[in-house]
């Protein structure tokens, strides 16, 4: 009985050293695919920060183009006034010149 006690205690003893074994491999691919979930979740987060930035970008393009255009359509209407202007004066010269050569 002795020796299949000690035989019973030793099959007993390798069973354990496995469980434990399989417990530790299990708890390491547990933390590596909680590492992976992590790296998966910062490469989102920055792909989707790079992706708000860019559109950021491009909305201050957009409202720095329409500035621009604004600014440029002001100026065109402020020298067409400017022209007009120096248009009318002329012709007044034109007339007031004309006047005085005809008295």
């Amino acid at each position: 009985a002795t020796e299949a006690d000690a035989a019973a205690e030793t099959e007993a003893a390798a069973a354990a050293k496995a469980v434990a074994a399989r417990r530790a491999a299990l708890d390491e691919r547990k933390r590596a695919l909680e590492r992976e979930e992590r790296e998966c979740e910062e490469a989102e987060l920055q792909a989707a920060t790079k992706a708000a930035a860019a559109e950021a970008a491009a909305a201050a393009a957009n409202a720095a183009n329409a500035a621009a255009a604004e600014a440029a359509k002001k100026a065109a209407h402020a020298a067409a006034g400017e022209v007009a202007e120096a248009e009318r004066q002329e012709a007044e010269e034109r007339e007031a010149a004309a006047r005085t050569k005809a008295e």
